[in-house]
């Protein structure tokens, strides 16, 4: 790559983190609860970007907040980022620990937001061997040696019928993945049980997988 073409790359660079209000705050359009991840990789990439940028040509005369003020605030943002990520863990291993150690039952213990309800699911599977990633239709599994599930935790007070079953089904189905894994706070009804025999759905109620839960922590 010649110098000129170092330095454009360098200047397009410089422009581009004129934009970093912009690009950091992104990933809140996707409305779900990676939304600081993706934040803290937007911001990361910016980063790199400006650190070559600096290097190799003079920034640009157009930016959205003036120098040098536009650095400094770039680089609290991404303290501001981090702390909030540190926390955020904190926070998560405080609440995992303490429902570890509690003897309440499992409506009362999954009587909690849907991210706490699939902080636990990530954490048992991940215990279990399996690589956890949170997306917008739910959780999906990749075993070890090959496999991929959807899973899906709802917070049900009443028995879970056929009806909710066959959703997710055409979901796990949509998805293309080897099987399912509903879990829910309450219990499944006997038409759903029969409904989901014989398909490649696991149907897994609160204590039953609090139980594994707190096995997956002792072990």
């Amino acid at each position: 790559m010649t110098t000129g073409t170092i330095g454009a790359v360098g200047y397009g660079f410089g422009y581009v983190f004129t934009l970093w209000p912009l690009i950091v705050l992104s990933p809140v359009r996707w409305k779900r609860e990676n939304v600081l991840a993706g934040m803290i990789i937007a911001w990361t990439l910016l980063l790199f970007g400006w650190l070559f940028a600096s290097t190799v040509s003079p920034r640009p005369l157009v930016a959205l907040i003036p120098e040098p003020l536009n650095t400094y605030l770039f680089f609290l943002t991404g303290l501001a980022l981090l702390i909030s990520a540190l926390l955020r863990e904190t926070r998560r291993q405080a609440f995992l620990q303490a429902v570890a150690l509690t003897d309440r039952s499992a409506a009362q213990v999954l009587d909690l937001s849907t991210r706490r309800f699939e902080d636990m699911t990530i954490e048992l599977y991940r215990s279990l061997g399996y690589a956890a990633k949170r997306t917008r239709s739910g959780i999906v599994l990749q075993g070890a040696k090959g496999g991929c599930w959807l899973v899906q935790c709802r917070g049900w007070l009443g028995p879970v019928g056929e009806g909710v079953v066959s959703e997710f089904w055409d979901e796990v189905q949509a998805h293309e993945v080897d099987g399912g894994i509903l879990i829910t706070t309450g219990m499944f009804s006997r038409q759903a049980r029969e409904w989901a025999a014989g398909k490649r759905l696991s149907l897994m109620e609160g204590e039953e997988f609090l139980d594994a839960w707190r096995h997956g922590r002792a072990g």
